[in-house]
């Protein structure tokens, strides 16, 4: 008789097929509880090392509430102590960064400064126990207060408060403010953070002539600081260190912003790469003054385009900068920008600026026309020697300019700039070397 065997066939093979499916399952699903496992095991290791960090938080603020309250503080700090502003502590393999900060506490129960007259009312611990753990760096953050015996005693020393903003004056929160004197006894060397309000307040600090020096930073912001004076480098700093008199109060201003970034291209006429050209790029914020009585920028560097004819400066301040060149040495002059120059550079920025560069001339003149502060496109600018042997018209480009070369030094030239709407200009120019002139004209 006759067997059909194709059902017996296909039930052994899907039997097979399930087998499969079943195995995957449970690698999958060991996997997955594998993993859980080993997160779980994680974090019940991290549990561990927090509860470390919290009993030695604790210990620390325990022993630092035993100092009587005229020695409760740090060393380098305000107020000045013998404990130290950081220690290394192993516990159960794990190593602990133990930070400490004790700092006078103005409260606003009895006015606040300038108007108390003794701002310090106590102090504040704040001790951090950090680690580095399972799920990246970690922190355990106590705090208590210490209270002086009685209502309030004098701490001595003036009230230092440090405001820090951005460039809209905006305050800047959580900026880290360096704080060194090396005139008072014992020095003092902290760093401390600015609140919700931009603002540092530190009762207490002994007083000092120009003696507290302050640097205040912030990731991915630009930096400010007091500076000292440097016979024949800067004499007359803008911002000399501060000073502090006993019983008042000094208010200082800082101000950071985002750091942005400049993007410098040069051209020939026609748009191709001029490539390692050395550019000069100064900004218009000035630290002091030299010997001569002539401004320090803050920022000036002198740096090459690359191969592509480009200049990329990352991590700069916003300010408004000048680019420059020297003719002699790179043998070029520069013919047109765009836009034109000096460029502002604003907060978190990035910013381009266009070099268009001609073969260098000893005299040259380029003009920039403008309506306030907007180029115009399309003006006449005409200019012509005593003896008329020099009389050319040139027509303002995309960025309202207009390039003239070569010209003769120590030659006076007439200028005229016509526009259609617009009022005629006319006045003199001195050549002596490259040299730039901006023209302003109105509507009719």
């Amino acid at each position: 008789m006759f067997h059909d065997t194709r059902s017996t066939i296909h039930e052994k093979g899907f039997s097979l097929i399930e087998l499969l499916i079943t195995i995957g399952i449970i690698g999958v699903l060991g996997m997955g509880l594998w993993s859980a496992w080993v997160i779980g095991l994680q974090v019940t290791t991290e549990k561990r090392a927090e509860i470390t960090a919290t009993a030695i938080a604790t210990e620390q603020i325990e022993r630092l509430k035993t100092l009587p309250y005229t020695t409760l503080g740090t060393i380098g700090g305000i107020p000045s102590g013998s404990t130290p502003r950081e220690t290394i502590i192993m516990r159960n393999g794990i190593t602990y960064t133990v930070q400490t900060a004790v700092f006078y506490i103005d409260d606003p129960f009895d006015g606040k400064a300038p108007q108390d007259p003794i701002p310090a009312d106590y102090k504040r611990i704040r001790v951090s126990a950090i680690w580095n753990g399972k799920f990246g760096v970690s922190p355990v953050v106590l705090m208590t207060d210490a209270a002086p015996k009685g209502l309030e005693t004098t701490a001595g020393g003036g009230t230092l408060i440090i405001h820090v903003a951005d460039a809209q004056r905006a305050p800047v929160s959580d900026a880290t403010v360096t704080i060194k004197n090396t005139k008072t006894v014992p020095p003092i060397d902290t760093v401390l953070a600015t609140d919700s309000n931009g603002q540092l307040v530190i009762p207490g600090a002994p007083a000092s002539q120009e003696g507290y020096d302050v640097t205040v930073t912030k990731s991915d912001y630009s930096s400010d600081a007091t500076i000292r004076a440097a016979v024949g480098i800067n004499p007359s700093p803008e911002k000399p260190p501060l000073s502090v008199t006993e019983g008042q109060t000094t208010e200082p201003s800082f101000f950071i912003d985002r750091l942005a970034t400049l993007t410098v291209t040069t051209v020939d006429n026609h748009g191709g790469s001029e490539k390692n050209v050395t550019l000069t790029i100064t900004g218009a914020k000035t630290v002091g003054v030299d010997g001569e009585g002539k401004p320090i920028p803050k920022f000036t560097t002198t740096k090459k385009t690359n191969g592509a004819g480009v200049l990329t400066l990352s991590a700069i301040e916003w300010d408004t900068y000048a680019i420059t060149l020297n003719g002699v040495a790179t043998g070029y002059d520069i013919s047109a920008t765009a836009p034109i120059l000096p460029i502002f550079v604003a907060p978190g920025s990035t910013t381009t600026e266009r070099l268009t560069l001609a073969s260098h001339r000893t005299d040259t003149l380029l003009v920039t026309v403008k309506d306030k502060q907007t180029p115009l496109v399309g003006a006449s600018v005409r200019i012509t020697n005593a003896d008329k042997k020099y009389d050319k018209t040139i027509v303002t480009g995309e960025e309202g300019q207009s390039f003239f070369s070569p010209l003769a030094s120590d030659t006076p030239y007439d200028l005229t700039v016509t526009k259609q709407g617009y009022t005629t200009m006319t006045t003199n120019v001195h050549i002596n070397g490259q040299t730039y002139e901006d023209i302003a004209i109105a509507p009719l």
